[in-house]
């Protein structure tokens, strides 16, 4: 069986709901199948060329969503980002944030969590001195 990847949960807010967007190795799957790119052409045109459609990147958004909700859940989000696109392009960055991280090897992940601490203990030193 294939084990998960380094994946977790990205939480965006729209209306009053909270979704939990999460890109594991089924989440991946189901992008492949839903836009017809392999994983590699999808990451290619979400972050280096920048060349999906609306509509692709929707329904990327919504195979992140399928671990942690219902079908209807995630129709709804649709319906709602198709209405409203500036909706979807508030929460572009989650969505990148959300496909790429899983992809990274484990030692960049760590060396980004160290990075984040350091800055946020320079950041409280600067609040307190």
């Amino acid at each position: 069986m294939i084990q998960d990847i380094l994946n977790k949960e990205h939480t965006i807010k729209v209306g009053e709901k909270i979704y939990k967007l999460e890109f594991d190795n089924k989440a991946y799957a189901r992008a492949e199948q839903v836009t017809g790119k392999g994983l590699f052409r999808l990451y290619d045109a979400l972050l280096i060329k920048n060349s999906l459609s609306a509509s692709e990147c929707i329904e990327l958004f919504c195979c992140g969503l399928k671990k942690n909700h219902t079908e209807e859940e995630i129709s709804e989000l649709k319906q709602e980002f198709e209405q409203k696109p500036f909706l979807f392009m508030h929460n572009y960055g989650t969505l990148c944030a959300a496909f790429t991280e899983p992809l990274l090897p484990p030692e960049i992940m760590e060396q980004n969590k160290k990075k984040v601490q350091q800055k946020k203990k320079t950041a409280k030193k600067g609040l307190i001195g």
